[in-house]
This record gives structure tokens, sequence and C-alpha cells, in this order.
């Protein structure tokens, strides 16, 4: 009788190492979520997917600490710059042109703005801000949407904007409806004062607006008395 126990005794102890081998199978931890889906081990895809979910909210924390980091520098660094002094003219050649040094006629206006109440409200009433080197609209993040066409109404003028090579923007001044007033600069050694004006719109479009800087502000009275008119008329 005891050597027919044997037998069992074997089958049983076959039976718990399945049983321990199963259990091992389901313990097991892969590295990564496709070799989980593979294996359709539902309880291993959602411990990698909250894993990677997890990843990546820390990831974007640490990049929005970061930008918020760097942002409290930037309006540190501004704070700390005089106004008009040779600092902040060289931020805004530095931040805004490349390097290229800033029109007279524009540190001139600038002086204005900050002088004369008259001639900030006169900027507000057309919408128009000039840069001051702490804003993020630099050169570098304008030059390759500015690539996207240029649409001028002329049709000889079309033709040109036809083969004109990529456009390199410089703005100088923001307007309220999230375009960019800028120099449009056609060749390494021109002076920006001297360098044809664009409207680049929040749409994308690029429109040219004067053939320089004096010809622009000369615009501005008239636009001014655009608003005005069109203002009233919606009234």
């Amino acid at each position: 009788g005891g050597e027919c126990s044997s037998p069992a005794n074997h089958g049983g102890e076959e039976s718990a190492g399945g049983s321990s081998a199963s259990a091992g199978t389901k313990q097991k931890r892969y590295s990564t979520l496709a070799e989980a889906v593979a294996a359709a081990d539902r309880s291993e895809i959602r411990r990698l997917m909250s894993e990677r979910d997890a990843t990546l909210k820390r990831k974007r924390e640490e990049e929005a600490a970061e930008a918020a980091e760097h942002a409290a520098k930037r309006v540190k660094k501004a704070r700390d710059i005089v106004p008009l002094s040779n600092e902040y003219w060289a931020r805004l050649s530095e931040t805004h042109f490349q390097g290229k040094p800033v029109p007279d006629l524009l540190m001139e206006l600038h002086r204005l703005v900050h002088a004369s109440p008259a001639i900030r409200s006169f900027l507000e009433a057309i919408e128009l801000e000039l840069l001051d080197g702490s804003e993020q609209y630099t050169a570098d993040t304008l030059r390759e949407e500015c690539r996207e066409g240029f649409y001028p109404d002329d049709k000889e003028e079309q033709f040109v904007a036809a083969n004109l090579p990529p456009l390199l923007c410089l703005p100088f001044a923001v307007d309220g409806a999230g375009g960019f007033v800028a120099f449009w600069v056609r060749g390494a050694e021109d002076k920006l004062g001297d360098c044809p004006v664009v409207i680049w719109d929040s749409e994308g479009c690029i429109g040219l607006m004067a053939r320089n800087l004096h010809s622009y502000l000369a615009l501005l009275p008239a636009l001014n008395a655009s608003k005005c008119a069109l203002h009233s008329s919606i009234r």
C-alpha cells in the first residue's frame, strides 16, 4: 500500500511546481509597455502606463518650473536695467535686432514715450507698444515664422515677392491684435532705420507698411484718424 502512494505524491509535487511556475509568470515585470501588450498582461500594462504618465507629468512640471525661473530672471534683469541707458539699448539690440545698432529715430521715439504722457496716450490709442528687449518676441522666434509669405496688392510687387529670398524680420513693436511691426532686413549691411517696415499679423501674413522707419512714423497720425473714424461708425 505504501508503494502505491508514491506516484500520487510525485503528482502532487508536480502540481505544486506547476502552480509555483504559474505564479512566477504572473509576477513577471516587463521593462517596456510593448512587451506587456504583446504578453496581454493587463496588470503590467496598467502599471507601465501609470509609470509613463507619472514620468510625463514630472517632466512637464520640471519644464514649467524651469520656464518660470527663466521668466523671473528675465523680469528681474529687465527691472535692474535703467531705461534709456547704454545697457538698455544694448539689450534691445541683442534681443530684437541680432546685434544691429538701434536706429537713432527709434531711440528718440523711446525717449519721447518715457518723457511724454501725450505720446504714450497716442500709442495706446493706436494700440502700438514698443518692445524694450524684456519680452519673448525675439528675432529668432519670429525669423522662421516670417518666411510664410508676403502679400502686397500690386501685381508687380507680387511678382517680386514670389522671387524673394526667405524674409528676415526684426520686430520693434507689437500691436493690439497680436501682430508685430518689424524691420524687413534684405542685406547683412542694411541699416535698420533705412529698412522697409512690415506688419506681421497674428494670422501669419506679412504686408509692407512703409519704405523706412521715418515713413512709417509719418503714417501713425493717419492710422489714428482711421481708428477713430472706425470707432465712431461702429457706435
